[in-house]
């Protein structure tokens, strides 16, 4: 009966150390200790679990630091990509998402896993802004998340379609005799706006940005004028 005892209490011990030999710990760290870990060490690994338009807004993100971002389950996804031996430092903006994404790593079997405490909003140092790394000419989401503006610069890309020639006849004005005639095209002359369809995208953008400004109150709908 001892001996059963015992070698029960034995084998609760070696699961007990198996288990706690994957169920690695975490450190948390400072902000002033993570910029110490930034400064002395090339081979760290700084990964941003905020959203992308976290990650590119005007206040950027640590220099070097990679965008993984946890609530929309980028990290549960991609997080094969780092190296497990490595030495990995997280944060997020307040230190929440960050904790959740260390104990994840833990739980996969990372072994040298850092969280700043604190998150971006105690980083008192250098920050970065998104480049256009993909050539595309937009960088992160474009300055707008859902509708709303996240103080980056607003980017879009449009798309012109040349002008197609109609072919039915038509009704105009031959300037050099002052008189109505008509006209018919035959084949395809479709000629290419792309010069002339700058000036009207930006004056377009420009009358919705003033009507959002409107809508919202920012500026009067009438606006009197004060004689003297």
């Amino acid at each position: 009966m001892k001996i059963k005892i015992s070698l029960c209490f034995a084998l609760l011990f070696t699961l007990s150390s198996v288990n706690n030999t994957f169920a690695l710990d975490h450190n948390d760290v400072t902000p002033q200790e993570a910029k110490n870990m930034i400064d002395s060490n090339e081979e760290l690994i700084v990964i941003d679990v905020r959203e992308d338009y976290e990650y590119c807004a005007i206040d950027g993100h640590i220099p070097g630091a990679f965008n993984y971002p946890w609530s929309s389950g980028v990290l549960q996804q991609r997080y094969e990509e780092l190296p497990r031996d490595g030495e990995i430092l997280v944060y997020c903006r307040s230190g929440y998402r960050s904790n959740l994404a260390a104990n994840f790593l833990d739980d996969n079997g990372f072994f040298h896993i850092y969280d700043m405490l604190g998150g971006f909003s105690d980083w008192l140092w250098e920050t970065a802004g998104c480049v256009d790394s993909d050539g595309d000419s937009v960088r992160g989401s474009g300055g707008i998340i859902g509708g709303i503006s996240t103080g980056m610069p607003i980017e879009f890309t449009v798309a012109v379609k040349p002008t197609a020639s109609i072919g039915i006849p038509q009704k105009t004005v031959n300037i050099n005799t002052k008189k109505n005639i008509e006209v018919e095209f035959s084949g395809r002359h479709d000629p290419c706006i792309v010069p002339r369809v700058i000036p009207v995208i930006e004056s377009i953008t420009a009358i919705v940005l003033l009507d959002c400004l409107l809508i919202e109150g920012f500026i009067p709908r009438v606006i009197e004028s004060k004689k003297p």
